[in-house]
Protein backbone atom coordinates (compact mmCIF):
# COMPACT_ATOMS: atom_id res chain seq x y z
CA UNK A 1 0.00 0.00 0.00
CA UNK A 2 2.83 2.34 0.93
CA UNK A 3 4.61 1.51 -2.31
CA UNK A 4 1.49 2.33 -4.33
CA UNK A 5 1.19 5.69 -2.57
CA UNK A 6 4.78 6.54 -3.36
CA UNK A 7 4.27 5.60 -7.01
CA UNK A 8 1.08 7.66 -7.15
CA UNK A 9 2.82 10.71 -5.68
CA UNK A 10 5.75 10.28 -8.07
CA UNK A 11 3.34 10.02 -10.98
CA UNK A 12 1.57 13.20 -9.88
CA UNK A 13 4.87 15.06 -9.60
CA UNK A 14 5.92 13.81 -13.04
CA UNK A 15 2.61 14.88 -14.59
CA UNK A 16 2.89 18.31 -12.98
CA UNK A 17 6.50 18.63 -14.18
CA UNK A 18 5.55 17.71 -17.73
CA UNK A 19 2.58 20.09 -17.67
CA UNK A 20 4.84 22.95 -16.57
CA UNK A 21 7.32 22.06 -19.30
CA UNK A 22 4.63 22.05 -21.97
CA UNK A 23 3.24 25.37 -20.72
CA UNK A 24 6.69 26.95 -20.81
CA UNK A 25 7.31 25.59 -24.31
CA UNK A 26 3.98 26.96 -25.56
CA UNK A 27 4.74 30.33 -23.98
CA UNK A 28 8.14 30.40 -25.68
CA UNK A 29 6.55 29.58 -29.04
CA UNK A 30 4.00 32.36 -28.59
CA UNK A 31 6.71 34.84 -27.59
CA UNK A 32 8.89 33.93 -30.59
CA UNK A 33 5.91 34.25 -32.93
CA UNK A 34 5.26 37.79 -31.74
CA UNK A 35 8.92 38.63 -32.38
CA UNK A 36 8.93 37.01 -35.83
CA UNK A 37 5.76 38.87 -36.82
CA UNK A 38 7.52 42.18 -36.12
CA UNK A 39 10.11 41.26 -38.77
CA UNK A 40 7.68 40.26 -41.53
CA UNK A 41 7.46 43.80 -43.06
CA UNK A 42 11.26 43.82 -43.34
CA UNK A 43 11.29 40.44 -45.08
CA UNK A 44 8.48 41.57 -47.37
CA UNK A 45 10.18 44.81 -48.43
CA UNK A 46 13.59 43.16 -48.83
CA UNK A 47 12.26 40.39 -51.10
CA UNK A 48 10.18 42.87 -53.06
CA UNK A 49 13.20 45.08 -53.67
CA UNK A 50 15.47 42.14 -54.51
CA UNK A 51 12.98 40.93 -57.15
CA UNK A 52 12.87 44.43 -58.62
CA UNK A 53 16.62 45.07 -58.54
CA UNK A 54 17.66 41.69 -59.95
CA UNK A 55 14.78 41.59 -62.44
CA UNK A 56 13.56 38.21 -61.18
CA UNK A 57 10.33 37.48 -63.10
CA UNK A 58 8.52 36.01 -60.11
CA UNK A 59 9.15 35.08 -56.48
CA UNK A 60 6.71 33.38 -54.13
CA UNK A 61 7.79 33.22 -50.49
CA UNK A 62 6.29 31.64 -47.41
CA UNK A 63 7.12 31.58 -43.71
CA UNK A 64 5.38 29.26 -41.27
CA UNK A 65 5.86 29.23 -37.49
CA UNK A 66 4.53 26.06 -35.84
CA UNK A 67 1.07 26.07 -37.46
CA UNK A 68 0.68 29.78 -38.26
CA UNK A 69 1.44 31.28 -41.68
CA UNK A 70 3.39 34.50 -41.12
CA UNK A 71 4.03 35.25 -44.80
CA UNK A 72 2.65 34.06 -48.12
CA UNK A 73 3.51 36.82 -50.58
CA UNK A 74 4.25 36.99 -54.27
CA UNK A 75 6.52 39.43 -56.09
CA UNK A 76 6.61 40.05 -59.82
CA UNK A 77 4.76 38.43 -62.68
CA UNK A 78 3.50 34.98 -63.64
CA UNK A 79 3.91 35.84 -67.33
CA UNK A 80 6.13 38.64 -68.63
CA UNK A 81 4.28 38.92 -71.94
CA UNK A 82 0.74 39.21 -70.60
CA UNK A 83 1.90 41.08 -67.44
CA UNK A 84 -0.21 38.74 -65.32
CA UNK A 85 0.67 39.30 -61.68
CA UNK A 86 1.94 36.37 -59.68
CA UNK A 87 -0.76 35.12 -57.29
CA UNK A 88 -0.75 32.65 -54.37
CA UNK A 89 -2.49 29.98 -56.46
CA UNK A 90 0.15 29.94 -59.22
CA UNK A 91 2.15 26.73 -59.42
CA UNK A 92 5.89 26.19 -59.79
CA UNK A 93 7.82 23.28 -61.23
CA UNK A 94 9.77 22.28 -58.14
CA UNK A 95 12.10 19.65 -59.58
CA UNK A 96 14.10 17.97 -56.82
CA UNK A 97 11.63 18.97 -54.13
CA UNK A 98 10.00 15.75 -55.29
CA UNK A 99 12.83 13.82 -53.63
CA UNK A 100 11.67 14.96 -50.19
CA UNK A 101 8.23 13.53 -50.92
CA UNK A 102 9.85 10.30 -52.08
CA UNK A 103 11.88 10.16 -48.88
CA UNK A 104 8.70 10.77 -46.89
CA UNK A 105 6.99 7.87 -48.66
CA UNK A 106 9.95 5.61 -47.85
CA UNK A 107 9.79 6.69 -44.19
CA UNK A 108 6.08 5.88 -44.08
CA UNK A 109 6.75 2.39 -45.45
CA UNK A 110 9.59 2.02 -42.95
CA UNK A 111 7.29 3.06 -40.10
CA UNK A 112 4.71 0.53 -41.33
CA UNK A 113 7.48 -2.14 -41.23
CA UNK A 114 7.13 -2.88 -44.91
CA UNK A 115 10.81 -2.11 -45.37
CA UNK A 116 13.82 -0.99 -43.35
CA UNK A 117 16.20 1.82 -44.22
CA UNK A 118 19.13 -0.58 -43.90
CA UNK A 119 17.58 -3.10 -46.31
CA UNK A 120 19.71 -3.96 -49.31
CA UNK A 121 18.05 -2.57 -52.42
CA UNK A 122 18.02 -5.95 -54.16
CA UNK A 123 15.95 -7.38 -51.29
CA UNK A 124 13.03 -5.50 -52.83
CA UNK A 125 14.31 -5.24 -56.42
CA UNK A 126 15.99 -8.57 -57.29
CA UNK A 127 17.05 -7.13 -60.67
CA UNK A 128 19.23 -4.52 -58.90
CA UNK A 129 22.44 -6.44 -59.54
CA UNK A 130 25.06 -6.59 -62.26
CA UNK A 131 27.94 -8.90 -63.16
CA UNK A 132 29.87 -5.75 -64.07
CA UNK A 133 29.19 -3.99 -60.77
CA UNK A 134 29.42 -6.11 -57.58
CA UNK A 135 28.97 -3.01 -55.38
CA UNK A 136 25.25 -2.97 -56.19
CA UNK A 137 24.69 -5.95 -53.92
CA UNK A 138 25.74 -3.84 -50.91
CA UNK A 139 23.76 -0.67 -51.58
CA UNK A 140 21.00 0.00 -49.04
CA UNK A 141 17.90 2.17 -49.15
CA UNK A 142 19.63 4.55 -46.72
CA UNK A 143 22.52 4.98 -49.17
CA UNK A 144 20.09 6.03 -51.89
CA UNK A 145 18.22 8.41 -49.58
CA UNK A 146 21.42 10.18 -48.53
CA UNK A 147 23.15 10.14 -51.96
CA UNK A 148 26.00 8.01 -50.60
CA UNK A 149 25.50 4.98 -52.86
CA UNK A 150 28.33 6.08 -55.17
CA UNK A 151 26.29 5.65 -58.35
CA UNK A 152 25.71 7.72 -61.46
CA UNK A 153 23.90 11.04 -61.30
CA UNK A 154 21.90 10.45 -64.48
CA UNK A 155 22.13 8.17 -67.48
CA UNK A 156 21.65 9.05 -71.13
CA UNK A 157 19.18 6.87 -72.96
CA UNK A 158 19.29 6.02 -76.67
CA UNK A 159 16.25 8.27 -77.19
CA UNK A 160 17.46 11.12 -74.94
CA UNK A 161 17.28 11.97 -71.25
CA UNK A 162 14.85 10.72 -68.59
CA UNK A 163 12.05 10.17 -67.66
CA UNK A 164 12.92 6.52 -67.68
CA UNK A 165 10.67 3.55 -68.11
CA UNK A 166 11.32 0.71 -65.70
CA UNK A 167 12.78 -1.46 -68.46
CA UNK A 168 15.27 1.31 -69.23
CA UNK A 169 16.31 1.47 -65.59
CA UNK A 170 16.91 -2.28 -65.51
CA UNK A 171 19.03 -2.10 -68.66
CA UNK A 172 21.17 0.71 -67.24
CA UNK A 173 21.64 -1.13 -63.93
CA UNK A 174 22.78 -4.25 -65.78
CA UNK A 175 25.54 -2.25 -67.46
CA UNK A 176 26.88 -1.09 -64.08
CA UNK A 177 26.25 2.27 -62.43
CA UNK A 178 28.87 2.68 -59.68
CA UNK A 179 31.32 5.56 -59.93
CA UNK A 180 32.86 5.45 -56.43
CA UNK A 181 32.88 3.33 -53.29
CA UNK A 182 29.71 3.17 -51.20
CA UNK A 183 29.80 5.83 -48.48
CA UNK A 184 32.98 7.41 -49.84
CA UNK A 185 31.34 10.68 -50.87
CA UNK A 186 28.01 12.44 -51.10
CA UNK A 187 27.29 12.24 -54.83
CA UNK A 188 23.90 13.64 -55.79
CA UNK A 189 22.01 11.06 -57.82
CA UNK A 190 18.73 11.54 -59.64
CA UNK A 191 19.07 7.98 -60.85
CA UNK A 192 19.18 6.74 -57.25
CA UNK A 193 15.80 8.31 -56.58
CA UNK A 194 14.39 6.56 -59.63
CA UNK A 195 15.38 3.37 -57.84
CA UNK A 196 13.60 4.55 -54.69
CA UNK A 197 10.51 5.22 -56.81
CA UNK A 198 10.65 1.64 -58.04
CA UNK A 199 10.94 0.37 -54.44
CA UNK A 200 7.86 2.38 -53.44
CA UNK A 201 5.87 0.82 -56.26
CA UNK A 202 6.91 -2.74 -55.42
CA UNK A 203 6.42 -2.42 -51.66
CA UNK A 204 3.18 -0.40 -51.74
CA UNK A 205 1.60 -2.19 -54.70
CA UNK A 206 0.66 1.08 -56.40
CA UNK A 207 2.37 3.67 -58.60
CA UNK A 208 4.78 6.09 -56.97
CA UNK A 209 2.83 9.21 -57.90
CA UNK A 210 -0.46 7.65 -56.74
CA UNK A 211 1.08 6.62 -53.43
CA UNK A 212 2.41 10.14 -52.80
CA UNK A 213 -0.95 11.64 -53.71
CA UNK A 214 -2.95 9.33 -51.44
CA UNK A 215 -0.59 9.17 -48.46
CA UNK A 216 1.04 12.61 -48.42
CA UNK A 217 -0.74 15.23 -50.55
CA UNK A 218 -4.28 14.31 -49.53
CA UNK A 219 -3.67 13.90 -45.76
CA UNK A 220 -1.94 17.30 -45.71
CA UNK A 221 -4.71 18.93 -47.75
CA UNK A 222 -2.20 19.94 -50.44
CA UNK A 223 -5.02 20.47 -52.92
CA UNK A 224 -2.97 22.57 -55.35
CA UNK A 225 -0.14 20.06 -55.70
CA UNK A 226 0.44 17.14 -58.06
CA UNK A 227 3.29 14.92 -59.20
CA UNK A 228 3.22 16.31 -62.73
CA UNK A 229 1.66 18.89 -65.03
CA UNK A 230 -1.69 17.85 -66.45
CA UNK A 231 -4.61 19.44 -68.28
CA UNK A 232 -6.14 20.13 -64.86
CA UNK A 233 -3.31 22.25 -63.47
CA UNK A 234 -1.16 23.46 -66.38
CA UNK A 235 -3.17 26.70 -66.73
CA UNK A 236 -1.99 27.71 -63.24
CA UNK A 237 1.71 27.26 -63.91
CA UNK A 238 3.82 30.39 -63.54
CA UNK A 239 5.95 30.68 -66.67
CA UNK A 240 9.64 29.86 -66.29
CA UNK A 241 12.43 31.95 -67.82
CA UNK A 242 16.09 31.72 -68.75
CA UNK A 243 18.94 33.68 -67.18
CA UNK A 244 18.89 37.47 -67.60
CA UNK A 245 21.82 39.33 -69.15
CA UNK A 246 22.08 43.11 -69.60
CA UNK A 247 22.18 42.82 -73.39
CA UNK A 248 19.26 40.44 -73.88
CA UNK A 249 15.80 39.73 -72.55
CA UNK A 250 14.85 36.60 -70.67
CA UNK A 251 13.36 33.87 -72.82
CA UNK A 252 10.27 31.98 -71.79
CA UNK A 253 10.68 28.23 -71.41
CA UNK A 254 7.98 26.99 -73.76
CA UNK A 255 8.38 23.31 -72.89
CA UNK A 256 9.05 21.78 -69.54
CA UNK A 257 10.40 18.39 -68.60
CA UNK A 258 7.70 18.15 -65.96
CA UNK A 259 4.80 17.74 -68.34
CA UNK A 260 3.08 14.43 -67.71
CA UNK A 261 5.94 12.96 -65.66
CA UNK A 262 4.53 9.98 -63.85
CA UNK A 263 5.68 6.55 -62.76
CA UNK A 264 9.00 6.17 -60.99
CA UNK A 265 10.46 9.37 -62.41
CA UNK A 266 7.90 11.45 -60.53
CA UNK A 267 9.98 10.41 -57.50
CA UNK A 268 12.82 12.51 -58.90
CA UNK A 269 11.28 15.67 -60.27
CA UNK A 270 7.56 15.60 -60.96
CA UNK A 271 6.23 17.89 -58.22
CA UNK A 272 4.30 21.04 -59.09
CA UNK A 273 3.16 23.06 -56.10
CA UNK A 274 3.03 26.51 -54.49
CA UNK A 275 4.23 28.16 -51.28
CA UNK A 276 0.99 27.51 -49.40
CA UNK A 277 1.11 23.78 -50.00
CA UNK A 278 4.83 23.46 -49.29
CA UNK A 279 4.29 25.10 -45.92
CA UNK A 280 1.63 22.46 -45.22
CA UNK A 281 4.16 19.77 -46.13
CA UNK A 282 6.95 21.12 -43.94
CA UNK A 283 4.55 21.67 -41.02
CA UNK A 284 4.31 17.87 -40.86
CA UNK A 285 8.05 17.82 -40.06
CA UNK A 286 7.77 20.33 -37.21
CA UNK A 287 7.13 19.35 -33.61
CA UNK A 288 3.48 19.04 -32.63
CA UNK A 289 2.13 18.02 -36.03
CA UNK A 290 1.24 14.32 -35.96
CA UNK A 291 -0.39 14.09 -39.41
CA UNK A 292 2.33 11.97 -41.00
CA UNK A 293 4.68 11.02 -38.17
CA UNK A 294 4.89 11.16 -34.40
CA UNK A 295 7.32 13.65 -32.87
CA UNK A 296 9.43 10.83 -31.47
CA UNK A 297 9.72 9.23 -34.90
CA UNK A 298 10.75 12.55 -36.46
CA UNK A 299 13.38 13.02 -33.76
CA UNK A 300 14.77 9.56 -34.49
CA UNK A 301 14.88 10.28 -38.22
CA UNK A 302 16.72 13.58 -37.66
CA UNK A 303 19.53 11.51 -36.14
CA UNK A 304 19.82 9.50 -39.37
CA UNK A 305 22.53 11.65 -40.94
CA UNK A 306 25.81 11.36 -42.80
CA UNK A 307 28.67 13.87 -42.77
CA UNK A 308 31.45 13.57 -45.33
CA UNK A 309 33.99 16.40 -45.51
CA UNK A 310 31.94 19.61 -45.37
CA UNK A 311 28.70 18.06 -46.62
CA UNK A 312 25.92 16.76 -44.41
CA UNK A 313 22.72 15.03 -45.46
CA UNK A 314 19.70 13.62 -43.73
CA UNK A 315 16.95 11.39 -45.07
CA UNK A 316 16.02 13.25 -48.25
CA UNK A 317 17.31 16.67 -47.29
CA UNK A 318 20.58 18.56 -47.11
CA UNK A 319 21.65 20.07 -43.79
CA UNK A 320 23.05 23.60 -43.87
CA UNK A 321 24.52 25.64 -41.04
CA UNK A 322 23.79 29.29 -41.68
CA UNK A 323 26.17 31.97 -40.31
CA UNK A 324 23.64 32.87 -37.63
CA UNK A 325 24.02 29.39 -36.13
CA UNK A 326 20.74 27.96 -37.38
CA UNK A 327 20.52 24.39 -38.61
CA UNK A 328 18.46 24.38 -41.80
CA UNK A 329 17.06 21.15 -43.25
CA UNK A 330 16.64 22.11 -46.89
CA UNK A 331 15.82 20.83 -50.33
CA UNK A 332 16.69 22.73 -53.52
CA UNK A 333 15.04 22.24 -56.90
CA UNK A 334 16.45 23.49 -60.17
CA UNK A 335 15.36 22.93 -63.74
CA UNK A 336 14.75 24.86 -66.94
CA UNK A 337 13.16 28.15 -65.90
CA UNK A 338 12.73 27.43 -62.17
CA UNK A 339 14.85 27.57 -59.04
CA UNK A 340 13.26 26.70 -55.70
CA UNK A 341 14.23 26.07 -52.10
CA UNK A 342 12.42 25.22 -48.91
CA UNK A 343 13.00 23.61 -45.55
CA UNK A 344 12.74 23.91 -41.79
CA UNK A 345 14.67 25.37 -38.87
CA UNK A 346 13.63 22.72 -36.29
CA UNK A 347 14.88 24.53 -33.18
CA UNK A 348 12.64 27.51 -33.97
CA UNK A 349 9.70 25.53 -35.43
CA UNK A 350 10.04 27.52 -38.65
CA UNK A 351 9.43 26.55 -42.26
CA UNK A 352 10.71 28.79 -45.07
CA UNK A 353 9.74 28.52 -48.74
CA UNK A 354 11.24 30.42 -51.70
CA UNK A 355 10.00 29.64 -55.22
CA UNK A 356 11.20 31.50 -58.33
CA UNK A 357 10.54 31.43 -62.05
CA UNK A 358 14.06 31.77 -63.37
CA UNK A 359 17.13 29.59 -63.46
CA UNK A 360 19.49 32.22 -62.02
CA UNK A 361 17.58 33.33 -58.91
CA UNK A 362 19.80 33.05 -55.76
CA UNK A 363 17.26 31.09 -53.71
CA UNK A 364 19.78 30.04 -51.06
CA UNK A 365 20.65 33.70 -50.50
CA UNK A 366 16.97 34.58 -50.12
CA UNK A 367 16.33 31.72 -47.69
CA UNK A 368 19.40 32.59 -45.61
CA UNK A 369 18.39 36.26 -45.58
CA UNK A 370 14.92 35.41 -44.29
CA UNK A 371 16.22 33.10 -41.57
CA UNK A 372 18.89 35.56 -40.47
CA UNK A 373 16.33 38.38 -40.22
CA UNK A 374 14.11 36.22 -38.02
CA UNK A 375 17.10 35.26 -35.92
CA UNK A 376 18.04 38.93 -35.54
CA UNK A 377 14.73 39.91 -33.97
CA UNK A 378 14.85 36.91 -31.64
CA UNK A 379 18.45 37.35 -30.50
CA UNK A 380 18.42 41.16 -30.25
CA UNK A 381 14.96 41.60 -28.73
CA UNK A 382 16.25 43.16 -25.50
CA UNK A 383 18.20 45.75 -27.52
CA UNK A 384 15.00 46.69 -29.32
CA UNK A 385 13.18 47.75 -26.13
CA UNK A 386 13.21 51.22 -24.60
CA UNK A 387 15.35 51.53 -21.47
CA UNK A 388 13.75 52.47 -18.16
CA UNK A 389 14.97 56.05 -18.58
CA UNK A 390 13.16 56.30 -21.91
CA UNK A 391 9.80 55.02 -20.75
CA UNK A 392 8.39 58.54 -21.07
CA UNK A 393 8.86 58.15 -24.83
CA UNK A 394 5.95 55.95 -25.90
CA UNK A 395 6.39 53.60 -28.87
CA UNK A 396 4.38 54.24 -32.00
CA UNK A 397 6.73 55.41 -34.73
CA UNK A 398 5.11 53.35 -37.47
CA UNK A 399 4.29 56.45 -39.52
CA UNK A 400 8.03 56.96 -39.88
CA UNK A 401 8.33 53.64 -41.68
CA UNK A 402 9.53 53.83 -45.26
CA UNK A 403 12.16 53.20 -47.92
CA UNK A 404 14.74 55.96 -48.34
CA UNK A 405 17.50 56.49 -50.88
CA UNK A 406 20.89 58.11 -50.67
CA UNK A 407 24.03 57.90 -52.83
CA UNK A 408 25.13 54.83 -50.89
CA UNK A 409 22.06 52.66 -51.36
CA UNK A 410 18.44 51.99 -50.53
CA UNK A 411 17.41 51.67 -46.88
CA UNK A 412 14.28 50.62 -45.08
CA UNK A 413 13.45 52.24 -41.75
CA UNK A 414 10.83 50.59 -39.57
CA UNK A 415 9.87 50.10 -35.95
CA UNK A 416 10.88 46.77 -34.41
CA UNK A 417 9.86 46.43 -30.79
CA UNK A 418 10.16 49.98 -29.40
CA UNK A 419 13.06 51.11 -31.60
CA UNK A 420 13.50 52.40 -35.12
CA UNK A 421 15.84 50.16 -37.11
CA UNK A 422 17.54 50.75 -40.47
CA UNK A 423 18.00 47.83 -42.89
CA UNK A 424 20.03 47.87 -46.10
CA UNK A 425 17.71 46.57 -48.83
CA UNK A 426 20.64 46.28 -51.26
CA UNK A 427 22.39 43.82 -48.97
CA UNK A 428 22.16 40.10 -49.69
CA UNK A 429 22.19 39.63 -45.91
CA UNK A 430 20.10 42.50 -44.51
CA UNK A 431 20.46 41.11 -40.97
CA UNK A 432 24.25 41.46 -41.07
CA UNK A 433 24.45 45.11 -40.01
CA UNK A 434 21.09 46.71 -39.18
CA UNK A 435 21.36 49.97 -37.26
CA UNK A 436 19.25 50.44 -34.13
CA UNK A 437 18.43 54.11 -33.56
CA UNK A 438 18.16 55.62 -30.09
CA UNK A 439 15.56 58.29 -29.25
CA UNK A 440 17.00 61.82 -28.84
CA UNK A 441 14.02 64.02 -28.10
CA UNK A 442 10.81 64.59 -30.04
CA UNK A 443 11.01 62.71 -33.34
CA UNK A 444 14.81 62.85 -33.24
CA UNK A 445 17.12 59.86 -33.23
CA UNK A 446 20.85 59.20 -33.08
CA UNK A 447 23.10 56.27 -33.90
CA UNK A 448 26.33 55.18 -32.25
CA UNK A 449 27.77 54.40 -35.71
CA UNK A 450 27.95 56.67 -38.77
CA UNK A 451 24.77 56.85 -40.82
CA UNK A 452 24.36 57.53 -44.49
CA UNK A 453 22.75 60.86 -43.62
CA UNK A 454 24.51 61.72 -40.34
CA UNK A 455 27.73 61.22 -38.41
CA UNK A 456 27.66 59.17 -35.22
CA UNK A 457 25.71 60.83 -32.41
CA UNK A 458 24.39 63.55 -34.75
CA UNK A 459 20.57 63.51 -34.72
CA UNK A 460 18.30 62.84 -37.66
CA UNK A 461 14.74 64.07 -37.45
CA UNK A 462 11.27 63.17 -38.66
CA UNK A 463 8.82 66.02 -39.36
CA UNK A 464 5.14 65.86 -40.37
CA UNK A 465 4.61 66.13 -44.12
CA UNK A 466 1.14 67.66 -43.83
CA UNK A 467 -0.56 64.57 -45.21
CA UNK A 468 -0.45 62.33 -42.16
CA UNK A 469 3.02 61.00 -42.86
CA UNK A 470 6.54 61.94 -41.82
CA UNK A 471 9.53 63.17 -43.81
CA UNK A 472 13.10 62.31 -42.84
CA UNK A 473 15.75 65.04 -42.51
CA UNK A 474 19.47 64.41 -42.19
CA UNK A 475 21.71 65.96 -39.53
CA UNK A 476 22.17 69.07 -41.70
CA UNK A 477 18.43 69.58 -42.05
CA UNK A 478 18.17 68.33 -45.64
CA UNK A 479 15.26 66.14 -46.64
CA UNK A 480 16.08 62.50 -47.43
CA UNK A 481 14.11 61.30 -50.42
CA UNK A 482 11.75 58.38 -50.14
CA UNK A 483 12.35 55.69 -52.72
CA UNK A 484 9.54 54.09 -54.67
CA UNK A 485 9.65 51.39 -57.31
CA UNK A 486 7.31 49.31 -59.40
CA UNK A 487 7.78 45.69 -58.43
CA UNK A 488 6.00 44.63 -61.59
CA UNK A 489 8.31 46.52 -63.94
CA UNK A 490 10.35 44.10 -66.02
CA UNK A 491 12.75 44.64 -68.89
Amino acid sequence: MKKKSILLIASMFLSAYLAVGIAQENLQKSTNRQKFQEMIPVVDNWLNYQAFKSQIPGISAGILHVDTVLLNNQYGLADLESKEKLQPEHLFCCASHSKMFTATAILQLHQARKLRLQDKVNLHLPWFTSPNDPSLDEITIFHLLTHTAGIITDARLPNGYPPYRIEHVKEIVQQGISTSKIGEMIKYSNFGYNILGAIIEVVSGTSCDRYIDQHILQPLDMTHSAMGLTSKNSHLIAKGYTTWYPDRAREKIEKTVFRNIYGIHSAVGGLVTNAEDLMKFWSAYLSGNQTLFSDSFKMDMRKQQVRIDNSRRGVGYEIADFPAGNTYFQIIGGTFGYHTQSGIVPQDNLAVVVLTTTTDAPVSTYSAGIINLLNFVKSRWDDLQLSSSDQNLPPGNHNMRGIFECPYGIYYITQIGDKLVIFDLDSLDPAADPIILEPHGDNKFISSVPLFFAKENEPIEFRPDGAGGMNLYDSLGRIVRRFSFDAYFRL
